[in-house]
């Protein structure tokens, strides 16, 4: 994310866990968020998060609580009350707003049949980090954003109480930042399957 040309979309979400790890006491985890956070350079103040890096990317950070609120779920295999599945379904808004195609860099078999459901192509890092020029702009998302949280705010509430509810992330999933301390051999990797 730092070295990027291109402009990623990311959750709000993943912004709020890069500033509480820069703020605690997690070693190598805080040392990287800083590295981050410093990296990002504040484009605008708007509803959406908007920063440059210094390469000349723009990293969007978009609400896709809002984003999911004002779309109806079809698909079986992702649970808007997964942040993850959020996320990509507040992609899948996005893309069909501004009638564009989603590349999503994605390693886990899960995340990539996920992609592929919601008709999304599946890139490497290396495959992204190639050069190249966008045609996205920040007053498109901020637009975007506007327009939903009016539509939102205007009509009649489009979820009950317990809808709400059940948007809301699961209260027994928690997320623990621990800082474990391996010996630099590839063979002392272990690997977790986070569901």
């Amino acid at each position: 994310m730092i070295d990027c040309t291109k402009d990623i979309v990311l959750p709000k979400y993943f912004y709020s866990q890069i500033t509480h790890l820069s703020q605690g006491d997690f070693q190598v985890a805080t040392d990287a968020a800083t590295r981050i956070l410093n990296s990002l350079i504040n484009r605008e103040q708007s509803d959406v998060l908007i920063f440059k890096t210094s390469t000349g990317g723009t990293v969007y950070f978009i609400d896709e609580v809002a984003n999911c609120r004002s779309f109806d779920n079809p698909y079986e295999n992702l649970n808007t009350t997964n942040l993850l599945d959020r996320y990509l379904l507040s992609l899948l808004k996005l893309s069909e707003t501004l009638e564009s195609k989603i590349v999503f860099i994605a390693s886990s078999a899960e995340v990539i049949r996920k992609c592929r459901t919601l008709n999304f192509e599946v890139a490497t890092l290396e495959e992204f980090s190639t050069p190249g020029e966008s045609w996205l702009r920040p007053e498109m998302l901020v637009e975007i954003q506007a327009n939903i949280n009016d539509t939102i705010s205007e009509t009649e509430p489009l979820v009950t109480q317990e809808q709400v509810s059940a948007l809301e992330p699961e209260p027994s999933v928690q997320i623990e930042w621990r800082d474990i301390r391996l010996a630099e051999q590839i063979s002392n990797i272990h690997w977790v399957q986070i569901t």
